[in-house]
């Protein structure tokens, strides 16, 4: 089931869902809103990051935004990447959401963890 917590109130905005396949063939994940997605990598960017992670795609805009759904080519870098986030990184005008995207962060890198124990891969779809 995607859960759209992280989505409401921001209904006609960009939105993204991370997600993996269950067995039952259904997708268990999150539709968020596209400005949190964005905020989290920028916080977990950091210099000479892989390249088969989230943070290649996101700084040259490509992966998810050219494809969608788009597979997750290497779950253990992006829970390295998304380990690294720090709110220092953030402006600071978005303080009053960092305990959202706090929240937000928790919750993928728990998705990324159970899919991983469940070797299930990871997709991303991106509505723009």
């Amino acid at each position: 089931m995607i859960d759209n917590t992280y989505y409401k109130g921001f209904e006609g905005e960009i939105d993204v869902e991370i997600y993996y396949v269950n067995d039952t063939q259904e997708k268990v994940g999150y539709r968020l809103w596209d400005g949190y997605f964005e905020n989290i990598l920028s916080g977990a960017y950091y210099e000479n990051h892989k390249d088969d992670g989230l943070l290649d795609s996101y700084c040259l805009h490509k992966g998810w935004y050219d494809e969608t759904p788009w597979k997750l080519e290497n779950i253990n870098s992006a829970i390295e990447e998304l380990n690294n986030y720090d709110e220092k990184k953030l402006e600071p005008e978005l303080e009053h959401m960092y305990g959202m995207l706090r929240i937000i962060l928790n919750a993928i890198k728990e998705l990324f963890k159970e899919c991983k124990s469940n070797m299930k891969d990871i997709y991303i779809d991106y509505d723009s």
